[in-house]
């Protein structure tokens, strides 16, 4: 088998990927230098490959990308999802607006998906459907909570516990 041969000295290469493997918090990142550091200390990539989840051509590309790049390029880059439709401005005031304003200056009961959809519509003519509007919710901190029809039990109130009872039984 032939022997890589290498652009930077392979001591000055592991001094540094364990220097990152120490400090580093990012598990994907030092799973990657923790690798290529096996393989500077001599540990053929085939063998590397057979006791981890990944293909020894992997681990050789990683080695060869530290070489000639350095250890900070095999951080993993950013996912690339779908563009937000609303601003981060426009959430900012979505989040204002329910916690501050009431539901009833815009027609609404309460503030929930359907609601917010709606009110995200009529303000900024974005289209998020009542999913994509209770996740917003969620990212905005804010949790469901249903409006309780009639008075708890064990509550002072009995009396109009007992008067919804026989409003609904009709």
């Amino acid at each position: 088998m032939k022997k890589r041969q290498y652009i930077t000295n392979v001591d000055i290469l592991l001094a540094e990927g364990k220097r990152i493997v120490n400090t580093t918090s990012d598990p994907i990142f030092k799973h990657r230098c923790t690798l290529v550091n096996m393989v500077l200390s001599g540990t053929p990539a085939t063998e590397i490959a057979k006791s981890s989840k990944e293909k020894h051509s992997t681990i050789s590309r990683w080695v060869r990308i530290a070489d000639t790049e350095g250890f900070d390029a095999l951080r993993p880059k950013p996912g690339h999802g779908r563009k937000s439709r609303l601003t981060a401005q426009q959430e900012i005031q979505i989040g204002l607006a329910v916690e501050i304003d009431d539901p009833m200056e815009y027609g609404y009961l309460v503030w929930d998906g359907p609601t917010v959809s709606k009110f995200i519509y009529q303000q900024y003519g974005v289209v998020l459907g009542v999913r994509q509007c209770q996740r917003l919710l969620h990212k905005l901190e804010f949790a469901l909570i249903r409006p309780q029809p009639y008075p708890s039990k064990g509550e002072e109130n009995s009396e109009a516990r007992q008067e919804f009872k026989k409003k609904s039984m009709r």
